[in-house]
C-alpha cells in the first residue's frame, strides 16, 4: 500500500471508528456496514465483513501496519469507499435558511379537536400585509445566504391569498436581481377549508409562477368520520365533502404534493392505523406522499399516551410478524428503512431558531409555530434595525444550537442514527412540560430500525455494493 495512503488511513482511524458500524445479521455469513454521516448503508460478505469488524474494534495505532500489509489486497478493492469514508464532512455551519415560515392568516374556519393556535389566530385576529411580508424577506435574505423553503402558514394561509401572490412576486423580483441566487420552494399548508372561488385563484397563482416549485401541503386527518370529528368547521359544521371538493380539484394541477395527518387517539379508537390512513389516501385520491404526526395535546379525547413511540408501534409489529415467519407486512419495514436512505443527513433534532424561523402576521419572529405568540421565545420584530437582528437572530443560533446539535450530545455520539433521528423537543411546552430531547424513545428506536435494516438485507432490496 502506498505510504499516502497509509498515513491518510493512520490519521483517520478514530474517525473511521466514531463513523462507521457494523451490524452483523448474526448468521456469520453477512454484515451491514452503516456510514452514519452520509446514511449510507453497505451488504457486506465474508471476508468484508471480517475485515471491517477488525478495523473497527480490534486494530490500533501500534498493530495498524502489519494488519495493513497482511489484508492490503483486499482493502485495496474498497479504498474508494474508505476515502469517501475519510473526506465525508457534515456541514452544520451553513448559512443556508431551511425554512421561513409566514404566518400570513391569523384566522382560520376550522375548529380542530387539537389546535395549539387558539383556533388559528393564536390569540390575534390578523392578516400580514405586502409591507409585513416584503420585510421579512428582506430581513432574512441579508442574514443568509439562500432560502430553501418560504412556507405560507396559518391558521389558514389561503383566507389571505393576495399577500401569498404579493410575496411570491417579491421573491420572484429577489432572484430576478440576484439576491436569492436560487428559486426557493413556496410551501403553502392549509387546511383547505376554503371556497371554490378561493382554490381556483391558488390554482391560478401557482400557473402564474410556474417557474417556481410550489408545494400545497393539506392538513386532514382522515376518512370522514375522523375528519368530521377532528377538523370541523367553527360551529361544529362537517368538514370532509369541501376539503374533498377541493382535493379534487387542486389535483387537476398536480397538487397536493402532500398530505399531512395529526394522528390521535380518536383514530386508535376508531380502528385506524396509520397505515390504514395511507390506504385511504391512496384509495380516495392516489396520494402516496402522507406524513403522520402524533397530536400533541392535553384534551383527553385526542391525547396519546407516549406519543413519541406511538407511530413506532406499528413497525415493530411488523417486524415481530417477520420473525415469526409472516411477512405480510413487508412494505412497512421496507418504507421505515427508506426513510434512512432518503433523508439527508442532519446535525439537529430539530432546525428552530437555528435555521428555521417563524414570524407572524404583525412581524415578531419566534423559532416555531408552537412557540408563536408566547412572548417568552420571541426574537424581535422584522421592523427592528437589520443590525438587531443580527444579533438577536445570533443569539437564538447558539442558544437553540447548545440544546439542539446531536453532534455535541454525548447521548448521539455514540449511535449509529446520529445524523438521522429527528424528533420535537417544543413539544412538550404544549403538554405543560420544559423543552427536552425524547431519550427515552432511543433504544427501542435503535433496534427497530437495526431489525428492518437486517430484515430488508435479507429479503434483497438493499442495493449491494459487495
Amino acid at each position: 500500500m502506498e505510504n499516502l495512503k497509509l498515513e491518510l488511513l493512520k490519521r483517520n482511524l478514530n474517525k473511521l471508528k466514531k463513523d462507521l458500524f457494523l451490524l452483523s445479521t448474526g448468521n456469520g455469513q453477512k454484515g451491514i456496514l452503516f456510514h452514519k454521516p452520509s446514511l449510507k448503508i453497505y451488504y457486506l460478505k465474508e471476508p468484508y465483513k471480517q475485515i471491517f469488524y477488525e478495523l473497527l474494534n480490534e486494530v490500533d495505532d501500534s498493530c495498524l501496519y502489519n494488519w495493513l500489509k497482511k489484508n492490503e489486497n483486499i482493502i485495496l478493492e474498497f479504498w474508494n469507499e474508505i476515502e469517501f469514508f475519510i473526506k465525508y464532512k457534515i456541514n452544520n455551519t451553513s448559512k443556508s435558511l431551511e425554512r421561513l415560515a409566514l404566518l400570513v392568516s391569523q384566522e382560520c374556519g376550522l375548529e380542530c379537536k387539537y389546535c395549539y393556535a387558539r383556533g388559528g389566530n393564536y390569540g390575534r385576529n390578523s392578516f400580514m400585509n405586502s409591507v409585513t411580508a416584503k420585510r421579512t424577506l428582506e430581513i432574512f435574505v441579508n442574514l443568509f445566504n439562500d432560502i430553501e423553503t418560504v412556507q405560507f402558514f396559518g391558521g389558514e394561509p389561503l383566507l389571505n391569498i393576495k399577500c401569498i401572490e404579493e410575496t411570491a412576486l417579491y421573491v420572484k423580483s429577489l432572484c430576478q436581481k440576484g439576491f436569492l441566487k436560487k428559486k426557493p420552494i413556496l410551501n403553502i399548508v392549509t387546511g383547505l377549508g376554503v371556497s371554490k372561488k378561493i382554490i381556483e385563484e391558488l390554482k391560478a397563482l401557482i400557473e402564474e409562477f410556474s417557474e417556481f416549485k410550489f408545494e400545497v401541503v393539506v392538513s386532514i386527518d382522515g376518512p370522514e368520520i375522523i375528519q368530521n370529528y377532528l377538523r370541523p368547521f367553527k360551529g361544529g359544521y362537517p368538514s370532509f365533502e369541501i376539503i374533498k371538493r377541493n382535493m379534487e380539484s387542486l389535483q387537476q394541477i398536480n397538487q397536493p404534493q402532500l398530505v399531512e395527518v395529526t394522528y390521535t387517539n380518536f383514530h386508535i379508537k376508531n380502528g385506524f392505523k396509520p397505515s390504514d390512513l395511507k390506504s385511504f389516501f391512496y384509495t380516495e385520491f392516489k396520494i402516496e406522499n402522507i406524513m403522520i404526526a402524533p397530536v400533541i395535546s392535553k384534551n383527553p379525547e385526542v391525547s396519546l399516551v407516549n406519543r413519541d413511540l406511538v407511530l413506532l408501534g406499528e413497525y415493530q409489529e411488523a417486524i415481530n410478524l417477520y420473525q415469526n415467519g409472516n411477512n405480510s407486512k413487508i412494505n412497512l419495514i421496507n418504507e421505515l428503512v427508506n426513510q434512512i436512505l432518503e433523508q439527508a443527513p442532519n446535525p439537529y433534532f430539530c432546525g428552530s431558531g437555528i435555521n428555521s424561523f417563524v414570524v407572524d402576521s404583525i412581524g415578531n419572529i419566534f423559532p416555531c409555530q408552537l412557540l408563536v405568540d408566547n412572548n417568552d421565545f420571541s426574537l424581535g420584530n422584522v421592523f427592528e434595525s437589520k443590525e438587531k437582528l443580527e444579533n438577536l437572530l445570533a443569539v437564538s443560533q447558539q442558544k437553540y444550537s447548545k440544546i439542539f446539535d446531536k453532534t455535541k450530545d454525548k447521548s448521539c455520539s455514540n449511535c449509529f442514527l446520529e445524523y438521522f433521528c429527528r424528533g420535537c423537543p417544543i413539544a412538550p411546552i404544549l403538554l405543560g412540560d420544559q423543552m427536552k430531547i425524547p431519550y427515552e424513545t432511543c433504544e427501542p428506536f435503535k433496534k427497530c430500525i437495526k431489525d428492518s435494516i437486517l430484515i430488508k438485507i435479507k429479503e434483497d432490496f438493499l442495493e449491494s455494493n459487495y
